[in-house]
């Protein structure tokens, strides 16, 4: 970095450029004190007693205003009486009403001196405002010493407590503190023969064995970070050397402690630095070092710096994007649009682009000519800066000499499309709902979009032309004013029916996804979630294809809200496949609140449709464009490649030779082009739909299997075994119809017949049906019936024929509870809180109700056609993920009569439950099951 690149540094504090050791400033002046009276100074003191106490231990909010940059001696003095007198105790007014009473005395360097003292054994220095107070005391005595007296005064002090170079290094808050309170206070004021001597002093004196070991809590001798703050090359060099790669990541806290960036700093060579952070795993840790990192790396550093800032909690992110946004040039521009994307950064990086408009229309059409992932959210700010800021733009493409044809086509998507409809060309019922939208009163201000640019949305179209500009201004109004929920008609809900009717279903989808995308590329303000309502009213298979993974992951980002506000969207489609959707988040999600409220959902809906929840699930299990037999082909043309399910429940394809492959193959010169691509890009979707589909299904088998639960003869052929999904799925299992209670097996065969272990066909009877548990065959009808699955080559899609099972001897049956001895073990079983809910969970158990502190002490699992609630009793583990111990030892698991609430389970004692005589062999076997895997677990 050059001299010639302080322009991107212009809104830095010059201290901090000051201290960029490309830049040789002058040192600052701090410009003539101001009058000093003790009146004065005496209200100043008093001003901070009302914060005093909640401020103590933030010395720079606490006296930022209060004391000036500059001092006279007089002031100086003054605030420096007041800072040896302050205690926590001894608060603001006590000490100006002493103050007033006995005058300020007068101090010499020496007396001063003693004011700062050496702790040897804290290996600190206490200043006169404690611990903490660095910053303000130096400066307060930058108005009674010479920067060169201070530096030398510091220094002693450091190597009286022990702290300055050698390896008793001092504690790690304290040498932050020091570290700031330089750079801030001290260095920018130094003249540069001082700084060059002491530069010269410490390249010869460091020795890069004092640094201290790997995971050692503590900060180094505070010369490394004065080395860093002032830049010492060759001694920084010296010790990042001896740093191995990777050297601040995995285990430890030695990053955190040891604060390894201010030496690194010291490089002063900004390629070196980026390269060297990128080898170690070091990056800024507070809103100073970013500020340092930038200064010295600028544009260089920007993507390291922004990945920073993202990474910060909700808490301190604003303070750290402040920071970074004080970078300024081109480069850094898609820093900036990343940032736009996150909700508490993006006010304040839309004000950057705002105030920058030509380096932003610089930046925005690199961008836009790289393509990638910022693509259109670039596109969007571009075309709004064209519109708002011509003469920037203009500016931007003669210093960027834009491509023509880049520009050519900025400027026709900028115009819109040329055969829009005009309002007058549209039908009669469409005209006049835009027209009862457009009589509506103006919208509450939190609900416009800045951010929406109409022209970069894919209008809807009718009969294959695009509505115009004011058309889709409507079409927004009507989105804000059509909420998800159940509300009586108006002008916005009978706009969005209108245009369902008229318009092409595809292009209206197109529409809300885009319009969608753009909110959250915009950081998803939540004053703006009408969006989401747009995609309610207007989307259809490809909002719920897309939008369902958001929903599934947004509780796991805070988004909690969000993800109901998802499962509303859904809800309003309607569709058989947005069901699908809410039953699939219903039936698997490891968020459980997001769970129970799809539960909800499903219950309301078979409710409304007269079934259970598992027969409306049953009901919407998708086709994923499998036609009546099972199959689909890919067509590349002179080639086609069916669909086959492999091993392991994996999509896979023959192709014409018969050979089977993990995907269609790459188009080949013969294929037809268009045709192939096609093929390929719905194999992508249909791999996705399939896999997830299936995942769900094989749960949902298993669970029926547990739970004995029965379809009925005519539901069963036609619900499982003439769908096109569900037909893989039965083929490879054992069912029986279960004729006065008892089970008599069989299997369906490719034509959807139903034959027996010997290969009899059987005519369907008017029994239940269901998939039959091993506990109820013989073992003769076991060993025939994984003798046949061999010989068919049939691979069950859970274990079923060859799962474990258990009996109870009859004098165990006498108890009322499991114990971990019936499961082969002596337990209490010492598990980790961890596998715990990973094990419970996987097998379909749910967490207890939290009690005292968020501890849940049970997991519960309900067996819906045995009417029985088991309930695993351990010693609790807590509903935060930050549990208290390091074990939850399991010890018992008892029963209970119907399907009970959580809250009821909890404090169940033994006697209290069904005695295991009266628990069924299949509930029985099916919990030590569980427990035997918990058992694994612990060993």
């Amino acid at each position: 970095m050059t001299p010639d690149g302080l322009g991107a540094l212009a809104d830095f504090p010059p201290e901090t450029l000051r201290l960029a050791a490309w830049s040789e400033l002058p040192p600052l002046d701090l410009g003539p004190p101001k009058a000093f009276t003790l009146e004065r100074g005496l209200k100043a003191l008093r001003g901070l007693h009302a914060t005093w106490q909640r401020d103590f231990r933030a010395p720079e909010k606490l006296w930022g205003k209060a004391i000036a940059p500059s001092l006279g001696r007089e002031e100086a003095l003054f605030w420096w009486e007041a800072l040896s007198r302050l205690s926590w105790s001894e608060r603001p007014n006590s000490v100006a009403e002493s103050l007033e009473r006995v005058g300020i005395p007068e101090r010499s360097e020496e007396e001063l001196a003693e004011g700062i003292k050496a702790d040897g054994a804290e290996r600190e220095i206490r200043w006169p405002t404690g611990r903490e107070g660095a910053e303000v005391t130096l400066k307060v005595l930058r108005g009674l010493m010479a920067p060169d007296a201070i530096l030398k005064l510091l220094i002693a002090r450091l190597d009286q407590a022990r702290c300055w170079r050698k390896t008793e290094q001092a504690p790690p808050n304290a040498t932050a503190w020091l570290i700031a309170a330089c750079a801030r206070q001290l260095l920018p004021y130094l003249p540069s023969a001082s700084l060059a001597a002491l530069r010269a002093r410490l390249e010869r004196e460091l020795d890069p064995k004092h640094w201290p070991e790997r995971g050692q809590p503590s900060a180094a001798g505070f010369s490394w970070y004065l080395a860093g703050l002032i830049g010492a090359p060759e001694a920084c060099g010296r010790l990042v050397e001896t740093w191995s790669d990777g050297h601040f990541l995995g285990e430890g806290h030695d990053g955190w402690y040891q604060r390894p960036l201010i030496p690194l700093l010291g490089l002063r060579d900004p390629e070196r630095i980026v390269r060297e952070a990128k080898r170690l795993g070091v990056a800024p840790r507070s809103p100073f070092e970013l500020e340092l990192w930038l200064a010295l790396t600028g544009e260089r550093g920007a993507p390291l710096a922004c990945e920073v800032v993202l990474g910060e909690s909700s808490y301190s992110i604003s303070d750290f994007a402040k920071v970074f946004l004080r970078l300024r040039g081109p480069a850094v521009v898609p820093q900036v649009v990343a940032l736009r994307s996150k909700r508490s950064t993006s006010k304040a990086a839309e004000r950057w682009l705002k105030q920058h408009p030509e380096e932003s229309a610089r930046g925005l059409l690199r961008l836009v000519a790289a393509g990638g992932a910022q693509l259109a959210e670039a596109q969007d700010l571009l075309l709004k800066l064209q519109e708002e800021q011509p003469a920037a733009y203009a500016a931007a493409i003669a210093a960027e000499a834009a491509d023509p044809y880049l520009i050519a086509a900025l400027e026709a998507e900028a115009a819109g499309p040329e055969d829009a409809l005009p309002l007058e060309q549209l039908p009669p019922g469409l005209r006049g709902a835009l027209a009862a939208v457009a009589a509506l009163p103006k919208p509450k201000k939190s609900l416009e979009a800045t951010w929406l640019s109409l022209r970069r949305l894919p209008p809807p179209t009718l009969g294959g032309r695009p509505l115009g500009e004011e058309a889709l201004g409507l079409l927004i109004r009507a989105c804000q004013e059509a909420p998800l929920e159940v509300r009586p008609p108006g002008p916005a809900p009978e706009l969005l029916a209108e245009l369902r009717a008229t318009a092409e279903p595809a292009s209206l989808e197109a529409f809300a996804w885009e319009l969608f995308q753009g909110w959250l590329r915009a950081g998803a303000a939540p004053g703006q979630k009408w969006v989401m309502s747009g995609l309610g009213h207007l989307g259809g298979e490809r909002v719920v294809r897309e939008l369902t993974p958001l929903v599934r992951a947004w509780p796991g980002q805070s988004q909690h809200a969000r993800a109901v506000l998802g499962l509303e969207v859904l809800r309003q489609i309607g569709s058989d496949a947005a069901l699908g959707a809410i039953a699939g988040i219903a039936a698997k999600l490891k968020f459980r609140a997001l769970k129970e409220r799809a539960g909800e959902c499903m219950d309301m809906i078979a409710a409304g449709r007269g079934l259970s929840r598992e027969e409306l699930g049953d009901r919407l299990v998708p086709e994923c464009g499998l036609d009546a037999a099972g199959e689909r082909v890919f067509d590349y043309g002179p080639r086609a490649f069916h669909f086959v399910l492999g091993p392991e429940l994996k999509p896979m394809v023959r192709d014409p030779a018969g050979k089977l492959l993990k995907a269609p193959p790459k188009p080949a010169k013969s294929d037809d082009p268009q045709r192939s691509a096609e093929a390929l890009s719905e194999w992508k979707v249909f791999k996705k739909t399939l896999t997830d589909a299936l995942k769900l299904q094989v749960s949902r088998l298993e669970q029926a299997m547990v739970e004995g639960r029965k379809w009925s003869s005519a539901d069963f052929d036609a619900i499982l075994v003439r769908h096109p999904l569900q037909r893989h799925l039965v083929r490879a299992l054992l069912w029986a119809s279960y004729e006065a209670g008892a089970a008599q097996p069989f299997r369906v065969d490719e034509a959807g017949a139903r034959r027996d272990l010997e290969g009899t066909l059987l005519q369907p009877g008017s029994a239940p049906v269901g998939i039959v548990h091993p506990l109820e065959l013989s073992e003769a009808e076991r060993a025939r019936g994984d003798a046949l699955w061999d010989q068919l080559g049939l691979l069950a899609p859970f274990p079923q024929l060859d799962r474990e099972v258990f009996h109870l001897e009859p004098a165990a049956l006498q108890g009322n509870a499991l114990e971990p001895a019936q499961a082969g073990d002596e337990g209490p079983w010492q598990i980790t809180p961890r596998k715990l809910r990973g094990v419970l969970l996987g097998a379909g158990w749910l967490r207890g109700a939290p009690q005292d502190a968020g501890i849940v002490s049970e997991h519960v699992r309900h067996f819906a056609t045995a009417n029985v609630t088991a309930v695993l009793q351990h010693e609790g583990i807590s509903v935060d993920g930050y549990d208290p111990w390091e074990f939850a030892p399991v010890e018992r698991c008892v029963f209970l009569e119907g399907i009970q609430e959580l809250w009821d389970c909890a404090w169940v004692r033994p006697e209290e439950a069904l005695p295991l005589s009266e628990v069924t062999p299949v509930v029985l076997s099916e919990v030590l099951r569980d427990l035997k895997l918990l058992a694994e677990t612990a060993e």
